[in-house]
């Protein structure tokens, strides 16, 4: 719910500007991070169009681009990539974030549709660039991430809780 701030600024025509800008600006700045009641834990409502992944450990804009949104992996040992479209521009990069958003991991799976990853010790969060300088249009139709250190069959997507924010249109 929303409280005014008159309180605060005792002027309540600023305290109206002030509450309508953030309702309305809100979604260009945070997304809320998701865990999925399923195996797949990409979610296709919830990503990061016209960003990358980049090589120097930030998330850079970048027309032909799209990345996942931060997906948990505390307390995973391993996670699988698969059903990826091709990427032949340039090998997708991903990285491994702490608890605080500082960057553990770098690194990129070539130009691989699929790969199994080891999740360094610390990572809280995972991001990676499904469709990198790629100008074809996005297919991640079978794409999925999963825990483990195997591939299964496809399953959707099943929003679950919210888990964390992410900040948008910064580099971290």
């Amino acid at each position: 719910r929303w409280f005014d701030w008159q309180y605060y600024s005792n002027d309540a025509t600023l305290s109206k500007a002030i509450k309508s800008s953030i309702k309305t600006n809100i979604n260009e700045y945070i997304k809320a991070v998701f865990d999925s009641n399923s195996l797949n834990k990409l979610d296709p409502n919830n990503l990061l169009v016209g960003y990358e992944v980049h090589g120097v450990d930030i998330i850079a804009a970048e027309a032909n681009s799209v990345t996942t949104n931060l997906i948990d992996v505390s307390n995973v040992i391993s996670i699988t990539v698969s059903g990826l479209q091709p990427n032949t521009q340039i090998g997708r990069y991903y990285h491994f974030l702490d608890a605080s958003n500082k960057v553990l991991l770098t690194s990129d799976i070539g130009l691989a549709t699929e790969k199994t990853i080891s999740v360094p010790a610390g990572a809280v969060w995972f991001r990676m660039s499904l469709k990198q300088r790629n100008p074809n249009p996005l297919d991640i139709s079978t794409a999925q991430i999963e825990y483990g250190n195997s591939k299964t069959n496809y399953v959707d997507f099943s929003q679950g809780d919210i888990v964390g924010l992410q900040e948008i249109g910064r580099a971290h």
